[in-house]
């Protein structure tokens, strides 16, 4: 999805979550955030309430690029200088779950994250692992700064 405004960094974003038109409590989200040089930021946040919604703001977005950036200066530029307006909005899979969890149990000690990430992880892995196959989710979007809705 694409800032239409600006570049500039959306100030909170609010994603609802549904999986056949009803909402679906404790999934986590991923946003790739696209940067004009160097690599992309992906954060994770979440998890979802009871109505389908997690909501990030643009202090809790910077804690986490900022996480990222000092562990990697050499992998990215700081992010309010290089975002290029787009962000890719995801519903973590159990394998990108699991990912993230290995992500943590080697950087905690250095890293940020927020409070629970790793048992709001576990349980998005539950819940999905419950849901069996065939899951699609619609992801609706909601910014200060853009508003934007894929099936």
């Amino acid at each position: 999805m694409k800032n239409k405004k600006s570049n500039t960094l959306p100030a909170k974003l609010i994603c609802t979550i549904k999986s056949d038109n009803r909402p679906v409590q404790g999934l986590m989200i991923e946003a790739v955030l696209k940067t004009s040089n160097k690599n992309n930021y992906s954060i994770i946040f979440g998890p979802t309430n009871n109505e389908g919604v997690a909501t990030i703001d643009y202090e809790e977005l910077i804690k986490q690029t900022n996480s990222e950036l000092e562990l990697g200066v050499m992998d990215y530029n700081k992010l309010e200088d290089v975002y290029d307006g787009n962000i890719d909005i995801l519903v973590m899979s159990v394998e990108e779950l699991k990912a993230a969890l290995g992500a943590y149990e080697i950087y905690k000690d250095v890293a940020y994250y927020p409070i629970n990430y790793s048992a709001n992880l576990e349980s998005a892995i539950n819940i999905l692992l419950d849901m069996k196959n065939n899951i699609y989710f619609q992801i609706d979007v909601v910014s200060n700064k853009f508003e934007s809705t894929s099936p």
